[in-house]
């Protein structure tokens, strides 16, 4: 007998609501089976703060009337800027323990630019030796509860629940993993590019190392703005140089380089994009775009949506178990 599993993963924006479900039978490649996408209002959300509830839920509403899925529980991603994200080396505890260390942190020694923080952690490399004092990498993720309601209540409105909440870097490790990009013993640098601001992660043997959300303003591409491109994609690229440097020094990695940059997102010239970072004489790295080999496409406008439903389509498949 087939097992036959389905998810649903939303991402919010400033801009825009994308929904995309994932349909996975045994020994089968994952389906794209259903996608969607809508333009909010304006001023809808600024800055990851929802401003317009209303708005947002008749657009979900709107997305979901379109979308007919299967499943209304959602797995949802928290916008990049409305959530802190620190590398951190602590003791290596069991879980329970490491998080009281982690909330004592918070509470006196880590600054944060909200009040009444949500967190949580994933530990990073090999286990410290039994019976020494050695530190572990601990990934340490925390967002304001007023924001984390704000969304869900908005998810609510639409007639959704959410299942699992997580960060876009996570959700885009999970795809790459799935497409047999995130080599073991590589470091990858992936980029999610959108029209004003950017996502970057820096992924060291398929471990989310680096993340930063960098504010770039790429342009309209019906102006034809090729100077306002290249310089776009020259900001993108001084991005790049500052998280390497981050990574060699402050991460301690410092016989690294980037073996390869992979390119998602929403803005509709990425090949462009590819093509100005691998005339850049500063990135001595492979760049291509993610893969969508790994799924199966059910219609033609899916292939060609599926660099901007990256980050729905990581979230799908942390529902399916992925």
């Amino acid at each position: 007998m087939w097992n036959k599993r389905f998810a649903l993963g939303l991402e919010i924006t400033d801009f825009a609501v994308k929904a995309a479900e994932i349909t996975v039978r045994s020994r089968s490649r994952a389906a794209i089976n259903r996608h969607a996408a809508g333009r909010l209002p304006d001023n809808s959300i600024r800055d990851g703060r929802i401003l317009q509830k209303e708005a947002v839920a008749e657009t979900l509403r709107s997305l979901m009337q379109r979308l007919e899925p299967r499943t209304r529980k959602v797995h949802l991603a928290l916008p990049g800027s409305s959530v802190m994200i620190r590398f951190l080396k602590l003791p290596d505890l069991p879980d329970k323990k490491l998080r009281k260390v982690i909330e004592f942190e918070l509470e006196h020694r880590i600054p944060l630019p909200f009040d009444a923080p949500q967190f949580d952690f994933v530990k990073l490399g090999s286990p410290a030796p039994e019976g020494g004092d050695a530190l572990r990498d601990v990934m340490l993720v925390a967002a304001p509860l007023e924001t984390i309601r704000e969304y869900t209540e908005v998810v609510a409105m639409a007639g959704l629940a959410v299942k699992s909440i997580e960060i876009r870097p996570l959700s885009l490790l999970r795809l790459i993993e799935r497409t047999g990009q995130a080599e073991p013993g590589k470091t990858v640098l992936l980029a999610d590019v959108g029209d004003r601001m950017s996502d970057l992660g820096m992924i060291h043997n398929g471990e989310l190392r680096v993340a930063r959300s960098i504010p770039i303003a790429f342009p309209d591409p019906e102006s034809g703005d090729a100077a306002a491109l290249r310089r776009a994609c020259g900001e993108l690229v001084q991005e790049i140089e500052r998280l390497l440097i981050f990574f060699r020094y402050n991460l301690q990695f410092r016989d690294r380089s980037i073996d390869r940059i992979l390119l998602t997102g929403d803005v509709p010239y990425l090949e462009r994009i590819m093509l100005e970072l691998a005339g850049s004489t500063n990135l001595n790295a492979e760049i291509s775009l993610v893969s969508g080999e790994a799924f199966r496409m059910r219609t033609i406008e899916a292939e060609q949506a599926f660099l901007s439903l990256a980050v729905p389509i990581g979230l799908a498949l942390r529902g399916i178990g992925s």
